[in-house]
């Protein structure tokens, strides 16, 4: 589908999940490439994804949509940094370090 897109020479790309199904060095591969085409083909990507950690390594801006936040769109820097990834996606069971940009799986208690 990435390569049907590349042949119709627009300007503007559209992607929904381009890295659904792959294996990690494959959606790197793919996000290495995507990011390639934006610096030497001076085109414009925009994606769905749902590899929120691959995102903020490759993305110049993110933009988070939430039904009740609207939609908040900043670099991915930005976005660690100031605390907005960590309270969008907070959960139980779940901690985002800013220093690293990589999420966790919080301490096991044991009852």
């Amino acid at each position: 589908m990435i390569a049907k897109t590349l042949a119709q020479e627009t300007p503007l790309i559209y992607l929904d999940e381009p890295t659904a199904f792959l294996d990690f060095p494959s959606k790197v591969e793919i996000m290495r490439l995507l990011l390639d085409l934006t610096r030497r083909a001076g085109k414009t990507i925009f994606l769905s994804t749902h590899d929120l950690e691959l995102a903020l390594q490759v993305a110049d801006k993110l933009w988070l949509m939430d039904k009740n936040e609207g939609i908040i769109v900043g670099t991915p820097e930005e976005l660690r940094l100031n605390g907005v990834i960590e309270n969008f996606f907070s959960c139980e069971g779940v901690e985002f370090d800013r220093e690293t940009g990589f999420f966790r799986i919080a301490e096991l208690v044991s009852k």
